[in-house]
């Protein structure tokens, strides 16, 4: 565990650090889910010489939550509001020692497909216990309380950048009709957004 709740760029300092202290050499090629797309277009920034390029896999702008925010239904479906309070009540099921197993936990850490290996599977526990509940509670609410939107102005010249987005929608049984409407519209117009960080852009579909 980190020696105190981190801000994004903590986790990117971190990263460069580890790749340094085990001898990687550069530059990389970063590819960042979710947060870590946002994490992965910080530590470019910081050192661009560093990166040979990016991958960025159903990620989101900086400031995702504050433009979310009027999306209508988003209070009953992904507000800001809600998820802190689903990490924080993580956070204190973890403390008190429930097991991963355990139906009060289910929705903290994610289920093991049957055929994960078996050193992931010893592991796994450690990788859910409430440091890491209590990280990733610190990180997402930095995105409210500080601003990374310079990641979103980064400009990556000619180094390749490939942009990925799931193409179904939100199931409107979980979040709702009208949310999943309106974010689905607003979610799949960020790809090609951050597509555009490269000086050459080529929009294309999946099969």
């Amino acid at each position: 565990p980190a020696p105190k709740l981190q801000l994004l760029p903590d986790v990117v300092n971190d990263l460069h650090a580890a790749l340094t202290a085990a001898g990687e050499q550069g530059p990389y090629v970063l590819v960042g889910h979710s947060l870590g797309g946002l994490e992965a277009r910080l530590f470019a920034q910081s050192w661009p010489s560093e990166v040979a390029g990016l991958v960025l896999v159903d990620t989101s702008p900086a400031a995702s939550f504050l433009l979310e925010a009027d999306i209508p239904g988003i209070e009953n479906a992904l507000s800001m509001e809600l998820i802190t309070h689903a990490k924080l009540k993580c956070v204190l099921q973890a403390a008190r020692g429930v097991e991963l197993s355990s139906p009060e936990y289910s929705d903290c850490v994610q289920p093991l497909p049957n055929d994960t290996p078996a050193a992931l599977r010893r592991v796994w526990p450690r990788c859910c216990g409430s440091d890491y509940h209590a990280a990733q509670l610190s990180l997402v609410s930095s995105l409210v309380t500080h601003r990374y939107d310079s990641a979103d102005r980064l400009s990556l010249g000619d180094k390749p950048l490939v942009v990925l987005s799931a193409e179904t929608e939100f199931p409107p049984s979980i979040v709702g009709v009208e949310f999943s409407q309106a974010f689905s519209k607003y979610w799949f117009a960020q790809p090609e957004a951050l597509a555009r960080l490269a000086a050459s852009f080529t929009p294309c579909g999946m099969e």
